[in-house]
């Protein structure tokens, strides 16, 4: 039995390269004045967070979003860079430098940011409310 192959190629290759945007942090400032850089996670690295922790740690809420996820968005406490968290071991080592007063303000500001978010979304359920009025 014979089989034939097509092989469709594109008529012009694409060359153009991909900007990517440079890095964006959030700055926050902890009580002993070191200024803490968060990197926001994107998908891939949430799941690799996953991974990293385990699947014990990953079943726990509490540890995965009180603990693992500040400790994976630091990209730099003062000028120290951090890299993304590839085990448990590496975690609990920026947990440990954060300490308590770098979890505080970290955890303070994801307090802000989750406020933020519940008053922009009842301020738009309000809005569409009265539309639905009119």
């Amino acid at each position: 039995m014979n089989q034939a192959v097509t092989v469709h190629q594109a008529a012009e290759a694409n060359t153009q390269t991909v900007a990517r945007a440079k890095p964006q942090y959030t700055e926050l400032t902890d009580s002993l004045g070191r200024v803490i850089k968060l990197r926001q996670l994107s998908p891939v690295q949430e799941s690799r967070l996953i991974l990293a922790v385990g699947p014990e740690h990953a079943a726990n809420a509490v540890y995965l979003n009180t603990f693992a996820v500040p400790a994976a968005r630091v990209a730099y406490i003062d000028a120290d860079p951090y890299g993304f968290p590839t085990s448990l071991a590496e975690i609990e080592m920026v947990l440990n430098d954060l300490d308590t007063e770098g979890m505080h303000a970290i955890i303070d500001h994801m307090v802000m940011k989750n406020e933020e978010a519940r008053a922009a979304l009842a301020k738009m359920l309000d809005a569409e409310k009265e539309a639905a009025k009119n």
